[in-house]
């Protein structure tokens, strides 16, 4: 073979199996209002105990400046009108809420970390006097127009294990 090619193939088929930087990843924004679409998740347990505060629709509105993320949520039902609203670092640690809500339940603290695009929510509640984690998982599609939240947590008396499906825009 001749020495020529030689020398010009050995770099190019180098530089081809060397590992070259993993380009940065582009995640789709948080921010924005997210409306409830119950037809495509999966409601699992509820989102109430008691039917007479059934909840039917739900929009969340989501603002996030680097790591602080606030989140409003707003329920709606036959019998509610409710909204919750707060917020929190995502940086691990546990944050009060001090969050009441209308069915003897108190969202008490959060704590919450990025796993690659995905956050990963510990919700802190007290119902009946007894503490419930939830884990929410916040996953936005590649388009970035729908949201599914993941929510898990275990009690003495229940379990929480749905997927709730919201599409960006009121």
């Amino acid at each position: 073979m001749n020495h020529f090619i030689l020398r010009l193939l050995v770099p190019v088929v180098l530089l081809t199996a060397s590992p070259l930087p993993a380009a940065a990843q582009t995640c789709n924004a948080l921010d924005g209002t997210w409306t409830l679409l119950p037809e495509k998740g999966n409601l699992g347990s509820g989102l109430s105990f008691n039917p007479w505060y059934a909840i039917t629709g739900v929009r969340l509105t989501l603002r996030q400046q680097e790591r602080r993320i606030e989140q409003q949520w707003q329920f709606s039902g036959p019998h509610v009108a409710r909204s919750a609203h707060y917020a929190f670092t995502v940086d691990g640690t546990r944050q009060a809420t001090a969050v009441a809500e209308p069915m003897d339940f108190e969202y008490v603290a959060v704590s919450a970390f990025w796993q690659n695009c995905t956050l990963v929510q510990t919700g802190y509640s007290r119902l009946f006097g007894m503490e419930i984690q939830t884990t929410s998982t916040f996953v936005i599609a590649p388009d970035g127009d729908e949201l599914e939240i993941l929510q898990y947590g275990e009690s003495p008396i229940s379990v929480i294990d749905r997927r709730l499906v919201f599409r960006r825009g009121p």
